[in-house]
């Protein structure tokens, strides 16, 4: 059995989390001789204590009484004229503010997902969010487990159950469309689920098994134009050189795409044929710009295994970016001033563009809202002189589970940052925040962009960049975040068609 953990509020009720105020009011309809036709409990009351009992409840989305019969009916369908079936008595109905079923119509997310978890107002109509589908009368999830190892998860639980062994407990969460992680004790049976994912470096530091639900990919519309190749949203916009290619694919939410094997080169082909029927070479996400002869694909990774042409990479020219041939059969090495088309992999939703952001120190003539307004050629820069280290850090406005970041660089090359997701905006520590992945070393060129995946899903409202010594200048183009929220939109879902 699952034992839910509720928190109460004033009213006495077990509030939805994230719900609006208008979840606690009720709009009256025309009084009329008619009934809801699902009913939850039913029993002897008043106007003022009936609706006092469907505040207490949040599976609750109306109220009903009678004086004619002194019953008091609580409905979980929100109360509409039109649903009412017939009755010989006079009734006094209530409907739920700020609350709406999939399919009503809605003004924000909140009145969607207060009544459906993972619901969103979609187009003005109460849907299921990017990341979940439609299932009976309810939203669902998709994706699965990732093993994260032991304790790892340190955030209040939701609820608590005594299962058979781990796959019942895994179950049990992935059923739940609020859980987004659980803990499993072989020791006692013991299930324990969460909103939240990892929230700390610390965890909770016992021997529970650790399970994270992943999404198969970041929130965001795929763009109309992309191709998909191998499981990828490929996109290939204008001319650019090669040195603008990442800002271009920056602007477009992508990163130049790092498909560089043979095998991916192929399924290109075969997704996009026209591209190479005009015979035009297009960039991809493969440069050495960092150390001549070390190729690295946009995504931070080596490539091992690249489709070069029978003489490449041969850097005839100072060639320190890379183009597909002309019938896109294999890859060359190219000057990176020259002008060709480039394929971009989008990414998903940048969710801290436009949003609140500040620096550890103040740094004349450079904002830190120059770091995520979607601008690479705009930066937030600071020179440490003495004391902490250098941070930037973005709100992203509400709980997201962040799967990578894509860092543009200034005018210095990139290096000795680690990027932190945190829960508390003023603390940082292992405590209160979890780190997504840390670079020593030289990641990203000069005016150029790297992704960086986290090295498994973390879970914080802020995000924040810190850079360590030696370096003395933190210089950040632009920053985009890319993972899954997990609440949704107030204003709806702006990015759903």
């Amino acid at each position: 059995m699952l034992f839910p953990l509720l928190i109460l509020t004033a009213t006495g009720g077990a509030r939805s989390n994230g719900a609006s105020p208008a979840f606690f009011s009720f709009q009256p309809l025309d009084p009329a001789n008619g009934v809801m036709p699902s009913v939850l409990e039913t029993r002897p009351a008043g106007g003022c204590e009936c609706r006092a009992f469907c505040v207490a409840d949040p599976a609750c989305l109306g109220n009903g009484y009678s004086l004619d019969t002194g019953l008091c009916l609580l409905t979980d369908v929100l109360p509409l004229p039109e649903r009412l079936e017939p009755s010989a008595a006079l009734w006094h109905w209530h409907a739920r503010g700020g609350a709406r079923g999939l399919g009503e119509p809605c003004t924000l997310g909140s009145e969607c997902w207060s009544v459906t978890p993972g619901g969103a107002c979609l187009a003005g109509v109460c849907g299921c969010r990017p990341q979940f589908q439609l299932d009976g009368d309810r939203c669902a999830k998709t994706g699965g487990f990732l093993a994260v190892g032991n304790g790892r998860l340190s955030a209040e639980p939701t609820a608590e159950a005594a299962t058979a062994d781990v796959d019942e407990c895994k179950r049990l969460c992935a059923d739940n469309t609020t859980c987004m992680a659980c803990d499993f004790s072989p020791s006692d049976g013991r299930c324990l689920l969460y909103a939240q994912g990892i929230v700390s470096d610390a965890g909770s530091g016992g021997d529970e098994l650790s399970f994270v639900w992943q999404f198969p990919r970041p929130d965001g519309v795929v763009p109309a134009s992309a191709r998909l190749v191998q499981d990828q949203q490929v996109i290939r916009v204008g001319i650019t050189t090669g040195l603008e290619a990442a800002h271009t694919c920056f602007a477009n939410n992508a990163i130049v795409y790092p498909g560089v094997s043979q095998t991916h080169l192929n399924d290109l082909n075969a997704a996009w044929p026209e591209i190479f029927s005009t015979m035009e070479p297009s960039y991809v996400g493969l440069d050495d710009l960092l150390v001549e002869g070390t190729f690295v694909t946009s995504d931070g990774e080596d490539a091992p295994s690249v489709g070069w042409g029978a003489t490449e990479p041969n850097n005839a020219n100072n060639e320190d970016c890379v183009t597909t041939s002309r019938d896109g059969v294999f890859l060359n090495d190219v000057e990176c001033h020259l002008p060709f088309m480039v394929l971009c992999q989008y990414m998903g939703d940048n969710l801290a563009l436009g949003k609140l952001s500040w620096m550890s120190m103040v740094s004349p003539g450079s904002a830190a809202a120059n770091g995520n307004d979607g601008d690479p050629l705009s930066a937030a820069s600071m020179t440490l002189t003495d004391g902490p280290p250098l941070t930037w850090t973005v709100d992203l406005g509400g709980p997201v589970q962040v799967t990578s970041v894509l860092f543009a660089s200034g005018a210095a090359v990139g290096r000795d940052t680690e990027v932190r997701v945190g829960t508390d905006w003023r603390l940082f520590d292992e405590r209160h925040s979890a780190r997504c992945v840390l670079r020593a070393q030289p990641f990203v060129a000069a005016l150029y962009a790297r992704l960086l995946r986290c090295d498994e899903p973390v879970t914080g409202r802020y995000v924040r960049i810190i850079r360590r010594g030696p370096e003395l200048t933190l210089e950040l183009a632009d920053l985009a975040v890319f993972g899954n929220r997990l609440e949704a939109p107030e204003g709806g879902c702006p990015a759903c068609p």
